[in-house]
């Protein structure tokens, strides 16, 4: 990770507050994708744990569909509907699944 000069670092393992700010902009970012998964990650961590590392779990898989490809406008903060839309995604991915027809 880079060095950050605004450091508020109290040594946490992860935090409910996203450590990375989401914001729509105009001009494209260098790794839009990367962020917003990362920034979810540090949001959903306290709920999955390490399951949102595993890049075959149910929990990635919703993970990086709310990132990505969930239409919904969220706050960069941890909110009952990210919880609830994550929960139901966890639960698709966990049952019928992307790859089924």
């Amino acid at each position: 990770r880079g060095s950050n000069s605004n450091s508020n670092d109290n040594n946490a393992p992860f935090s409910i507050q996203p450590a990375v700010a989401m914001m729509i902009t105009t001009e494209p970012t260098s790794a839009p994708t990367l962020v917003r998964v990362e920034a979810f990650r540090a949001i959903l961590q306290p709920i999955s744990g390490l399951t949102l590392f595993n890049i075959t779990s149910p929990q990635f898989a919703a993970l990086v569909w709310i990132a990505n490809d969930d239409q919904a406008a969220y706050a960069a903060v941890a909110t009952f509907e990210v919880f609830e839309r994550y929960a139901l995604a966890v639960l698709y991915f966990s049952t019928t699944g992307a790859d089924n027809s």
